[in-house]
């Protein structure tokens, strides 16, 4: 009987013990934690880190959350079991400087950080080549960089394949000068990386110089084509013998140098055009009477018909040199440096179709996917959304962020890789600066430019996680060097 009753007693302590360890560890498991101070369990939530580097260390409160804590998930680390309320994380990794916040944890939620950037301490640099260099520009493919330089009365430009480090003269002159527009870049053809357009002037006034860079023939385009003031000249994506260019007549003219026939060589395409953009499928243009922006399939020059995707922009209307950049039918950009800049963004209808950009907009970037639109003047950094963006933090089509405001201008701003940052040169560094604005913006410098030397340019290459930079000296003689930016993170590295 006595031992009868032993395994009764027996057989329900394991039983209790067993739902009681099974409940706990259900609780464990959806996220249900003790509280000693109120004497009951709290449903928990949780924070998602996504950093670069991808090793790095996390402190919550202070307190370093041991690595058995962290769930690797998708490629960024979760620390489950968080107290609801306000919570202090901080990333940390050697070499590195660290990025923090006050975040805000709610019952059952995952506070989520994807775009978390840690810049280095120091960045080894390394110089590519050195000359009297004012201005690169990159070929389509990356592969090549254009440098122009002036040296007294002489005008130069070098080539730099970036694949052998080999620098060539393609160009020099001492009858002509460098366009002053800012808004003007000298263009490689896309196919094939050999022909070159330049904006120039001489004693008779701009011009565009068409320069083969495999026969060394160079052509200024007054000699086959009677235009007026060429200007913004861009090669046809389509067509690897055209090219467009607007003249001081606000004509819009397709030229094709090789025809053998005068009247085929400069096709007018379109008369009272103050702008105009280009994609691989089609042409846009901006019509200076009305404001319009319409779109133009790429073909036979006698049928060119545009179809108008915007409505009158009226706040254009008399710009001196007005931008177009187009993303799509539904998204454009038009800015002027001395005037309004403005965004037209077609969602569907649900925000208003024309948004501000504010005035004296020096450049604008749309991100890869059309979702957010980077602009910037001399001294403020903004971001404009022109569709909803439901990653934390979810922000609406139509939001305009404000990134940063400084005293000092700016030299430049564009999108990093991830399109959640935003690298720019000011005063003698290269900064970055995310999106993210809860609690704080981080922001923080990348590059000291040396004493006696000002940052020219910054140049992204996503492709290489590179940042290329120009510098020159208080002499004239410049310096073009690179960093690497971002971390390589693929699956083999740690």
């Amino acid at each position: 009987m006595r031992i009868d009753r032993l395994r009764f007693v027996l057989s329900w302590t394991l039983i209790v013990l067993f739902v009681t360890t099974t409940a706990l560890v259900l609780f464990l498991t959806f996220g249900y934690r003790w509280s000693a101070d109120r004497g009951i369990f709290i449903y928990t939530g949780s924070a998602t880190i996504k950093s670069n580097p991808r090793t790095v260390d996390i402190f919550l409160d202070g307190k370093k959350v041991p690595n058995g804590m962290l769930n690797i998930i998708n490629q960024s680390m979760h620390v489950a079991g968080i107290q609801p309320g306000e919570h202090f994380i901080r990333v940390e990794a050697a070499g590195f400087k660290p990025w923090e916040k006050k975040i805000s944890v709610g019952s059952g939620i995952s506070t989520e950080f994807w775009n978390i950037i840690l810049p280095r301490q120091e960045y080894p640099m390394e110089t590519i080549s050195t000359d009297r260099y004012e201005q690169a520009f990159p070929s389509p493919d990356g592969a090549t960089i254009l440098f122009s330089g002036t040296e007294g009365e002489r005008i130069f430009i070098n080539a730099l394949d970036k694949i052998s480090g080999e620098s060539t003269l393609v160009f020099e002159s001492d009858r002509y000068r460098f366009s002053d527009n800012t808004l003007e870049n000298i263009e490689l053809s896309w196919s094939d990386q050999e022909r070159i357009l330049v904006p120039v002037t001489d004693d008779r006034g701009a011009t565009i110089l068409i320069i083969d860079r495999e026969t060394g023939e160079t052509t200024d385009i007054r000699d086959i084509a009677p235009i007026t003031a060429p200007s913004f000249a861009r090669w046809h994506p389509t067509d690897e013998r055209a090219f467009f260019v607007l003249s001081g007549d606000s004509d819009l003219y397709v030229i094709r140098p090789k025809e053998s026939l005068p009247e085929k060589r400069a096709v007018l395409l379109s008369s009272g055009i103050s702008a105009y953009d280009l994609s691989q499928r089609y042409l846009y243009t901006l019509e200076a009477e009305t404001g319009i922006v319409y779109r133009s399939a790429y073909g036979n020059e006698e049928e060119f018909g545009p179809d108008p995707i915007t409505p009158p922009i009226e706040s254009i209307l008399g710009a001196e040199t007005p931008v177009l950049t187009v993303y799509d039918e539904r998204r454009v950009a038009v800015y002027d440096l001395h005037g309004k800049g403005i965004l037209y963004n077609d969602d569907g209808g649900r925000n208003p179709a024309m948004i501000s950009l504010g005035d004296a907009v020096e450049g604008v970037q749309f991100s890869d996917d059309g979702k957010k639109l980077l602009f910037y003047s001399e001294n403020e950094i903004s971001v404009a959304f022109t569709r909803d963006w439901e990653v934390q933090p979810v922000r609406s089509s139509g939001d305009v962020l404000q990134i940063a405001r400084f005293s000092s201008p700016l030299s430049s701003a564009q999108w990093t890789e991830d399109y959640e940052h935003i690298l720019f040169g000011i005063g003698g560094e290269v900064k970055i600066a995310e999106l993210d604005h809860r609690d704080r913006r981080q922001m923080e410098t990348l590059i000291p430019i040396p004493t006696g030397s000002t940052l020219v340019q910054a140049l992204s290459s996503f492709g290489e996680d590179r940042i290329y930079l120009l510098t020159r000296n208080d002499q004239g003689d410049a310096s073009f060097s690179f960093i690497t930016f971002p971390e390589e993170t693929g699956i083999f590295v740690r």
